[in-house]
């Protein structure tokens, strides 16, 4: 089981580009789960 996940791993992320966007994506989300408090009201006053 883990050797067919490292494999998937290794098609998949192979690409440094593909690791890229992953690492911007879970960061925009991280930050608008953790900071939706603070966000919304900014962008309700814009």
């Amino acid at each position: 089981m883990l050797e067919m996940l490292m494999q998937w791993y290794r098609r998949r992320f192979s690409d440094p580009e593909a690791i890229a966007l992953l690492v911007i994506l879970v960061a925009g989300f991280g930050i608008i789960f953790f900071f939706s408090g603070l966000l919304a009201p900014l962008l309700v006053a814009i």
